[in-house]
């Protein structure tokens, strides 16, 4: 089983990412309970490539969040900035797979809805 999938796994067993102490590196978040789900990914074999996909993770979640903000910016924001970071979250979705990505998306619309009070894409109120 790849790294994505267990990935995926432990984030729909509860598992959260946690940005806080370094945006670029992602830390996890379980209670006792979902200790279990991380084992797999802890493994030593498996260590060097989890660090490699938690940063393609962490890459697209900063991404998502330009994303948004360049919505709320409208029509004043840069259009070539907007196509340069569609681009590059076309590539990550591809490279981390739809299931994975899906999950960072919705993680990534409720941190962008929290912190600004906005919807990611209409601006409406929340």
């Amino acid at each position: 089983m790849g790294v994505e999938t267990l990935l995926v796994t432990a984030l729909r067993g509860g598992v959260c990412l946690d940005y806080s102490s370094d945006p670029r590196r992602p830390e996890f978040r379980v209670t006792s309970e979902q200790r279990s789900l991380l084992a797999p990914l802890l493994a030593e074999d498996v260590k060097p490539e989890l660090r490699r996909v938690l940063g393609l993770v962490a890459e697209y979640r900063a991404i998502l969040l330009q994303i948004f903000t360049l919505a709320a910016a409208g029509a004043t924001a840069s259009r070539g900035e907007g196509r340069a970071a569609i681009e590059t979250e076309i590539r990550l979705h591809d490279e981390l797979g739809p299931e994975l990505a899906k999950l960072i998306l919705a993680a990534a619309e409720r941190e962008y809805s929290e912190s600004t009070g906005l919807c990611a894409y209409c601006r409406g109120l929340h």
